[in-house]
């Protein structure tokens, strides 16, 4: 059989006859010079809503913004829309708000409400989303590209609607299979492939980019597309299931693994790797093994832990990815030392987005849990009761918390030693226990030794000597010296702009402590202003 791009077929070259062929296959090539390829795009929001509420009159929606909300979530895919709306409008209807089907959906429930959809139409089989979007994959094997589902079942254990990394996969897929793989995928629509920053076609064949860089080139998948092939992975026999789950685990894993939380040429990793471990442990957990789960909360930890370099730890999606943490690790059990990191993370979540009650209401069974099973001296207790004090800080109970601080620093001391990062972290929040309650120079002495041991051992770049050299103006403008805070603000402001950017929160408050300083030497509204230029 000749291929369409000859001519020779019932496609060809006619001036008489117009053919018009709907396809997933999306390359000029399959069809010719002469044929005119018209990419489809998918539908707007406003579109979407439209086809939603046409289909669904009786769904009460005022302002039309949950349709809209909707039709985004489903990716303006007309067929998705279709199903929606017509399910909406039956008498089975589960959500009879458009907002409630956008919730369940996005409560990793896709795959669930996808085999709902599925049996909507069941006159016209061809009609049903998995039928659509299976016929490319099916079509891929039968060419021999047979790595194409398997690719697919792996990126969409990732966040759906973040673009992933093309380095978090070339670990499992390497060389040339992965460049055609991946290149077959996109020609039929199942996956969008980015561009890299150098402007190169990442979908044509060359060298795949080494694993080290997380931020070349990306993929993306339709969100339709993910919920569908969720679908399938839970329908595979329990083996296959786990074999997927376990992979994807391996490439977090792999991914991550020479990454540090505190460096800071780590963080953009860190920043792209997040979305796709929330994802990985809200829904694909259930499915691992013991072995594998281990493994994935401890990716979880650390990733939860570069949130405070990255500048987002006050965020709500931190609390969100604490709680899936949580979840995930109690199918190990209650008490097993997973489940307490994963509380001990969520008081941090708590204590970041000002909830300190909360955080003092948890921290002490995290406390008691880690005392008993590692034992009262192990580093990892040491910082649950360094956290638990933190939350007692911000309460105004400075005299109460600069007891606890001092008896802890003892503990942390004899255990993890004087030039341990969490130790020096905990001299730091001393100084601010003993600076609240009027102190200023003691304070000051003690983020000076912190500054000085810590840049000799982690150097000046790690956020924990900024925070310690922030701290310090802060307390040198207490003792009325003005023009030497300011000069440290300047100092440690022109460091943080190139290695933090303006919007970090240590950037923000060496901001306010510059303003401060030149509002208490006298500093004319003029020179103030010069402020600004570190916006």
């Amino acid at each position: 059989m000749s291929a369409a791009s000859d001519g020779n077929g019932w496609i060809r070259p006619d001036s008489h006859v117009l053919i018009v062929v709907t396809t997933r296959s999306r390359d000029p090539r399959a069809w010719g010079s002469w044929v005119q390829v018209r990419e489809l795009e998918f539908l707007s929001d406003e579109a979407g809503a439209a086809v939603l509420r046409s289909l669904a009159p009786q769904v009460v929606d005022a302002g039309g913004r949950a349709a809209e909300g909707l039709a985004r979530r489903l990716g303006g895919l007309p067929l998705a829309l279709h199903l929606v709306g017509t399910y909406s409008s039956s008498s089975f209807a589960r959500w009879q708000s458009f907002s409630a089907y956008e919730g369940a959906l996005n409560a990793e429930r896709g795959p669930e409400l996808v085999a709902g959809l599925d049996s909507v139409s069941p006159v016209d089989p061809r009609a049903t989303l998995s039928h659509v979007w299976e016929l490319p994959l099916d079509s891929l094997a039968s060419q021999d590209v047979p790595g194409g589902r398997r690719l697919l079942y792996l990126l969409v254990c990732f966040a759906p609607a973040t673009p992933v990394p093309r380095d978090l996969l070339t670990s499992d897929v390497e060389g040339a299979s992965f460049t055609t793989t991946l290149r077959s995928l996109n020609a039929v629509g199942l996956v969008e492939v980015g561009r890299s920053a150098s402007g190169t076609d990442p979908s044509a064949a060359g060298p795949v980019p080494a694993a080290s860089s997380l931020s070349r080139e990306t993929l993306a998948l339709h969100p339709v597309v993910v919920d569908i092939c969720r679908a399938h992975i839970l329908a595979l026999p329990p083996r296959e299931r786990a074999e997927i789950a376990e992979t994807a685990v391996q490439l977090l894993a792999e991914a991550a693994r020479n990454l540090r939380d505190a460096r800071p040429s780590d963080w953009l990793a860190w920043e792209l790797l997040l979305p796709h471990v929330a994802a990985t442990v809200a829904w694909l957990a259930a499915h691992l093994g013991t072995a594998g789960l281990e493994v994935l909360l401890e990716v979880c930890r650390r990733a939860f832990a570069s949130r405070w370099g990255i500048g987002s730890q006050s965020a709500p999606e931190a609390e969100s990815l604490a709680r899936a943490e949580v979840e995930a690790a109690r199918l190990l059990g209650e008490g097993h030392p997973a489940e307490l990191a994963a509380r001990h993370d969520l008081g941090n979540a708590f204590f970041e987005r000002g909830r300190l009650h909360e955080a003092e209401d948890l921290f002490p069974a995290v406390l008691a849990g880690r005392s008993t099973l590692l034992g009262p001296e192990h580093p990892d207790t040491l910082v649950t009761r360094d956290r638990l004090i933190g939350a007692i800080l911000p309460q105004e109970r400075f005299a109460e918390a600069e007891t606890l601080y001092r008896e802890l620093l003892q503990d942390m001391v004899g255990t993890m030693g004087a030039e341990h990062p969490e130790t020096l972290s905990t001299h730091v929040d001393l100084a601010y226990a003993v600076g609240m309650q009027g102190r200023a120079e003691e304070a000051a002495d003690i983020c000076r030794n912190v500054i000085e041991t810590g840049s000799c051992i982690l150097g000046e770049s790690d956020v924990r000597v900024r925070d310690a050299w922030d701290d310090l103006a802060m307390w040198v403008n207490e003792m009325g010296d003005h023009a030497e805070a300011e000069r440290l603000c300047r100092e440690l402001l022109e460091i943080e702009l190139r290695g933090l950017g303006p919007n970090h929160p240590l950037t923000l408050s060496t901001k306010a402590n510059l303003a401060r300083a030149q509002q208490g030497w006298g500093k004319s509204t003029r020179q103030s202003r010069n402020c600004a230029r570190y916006s």
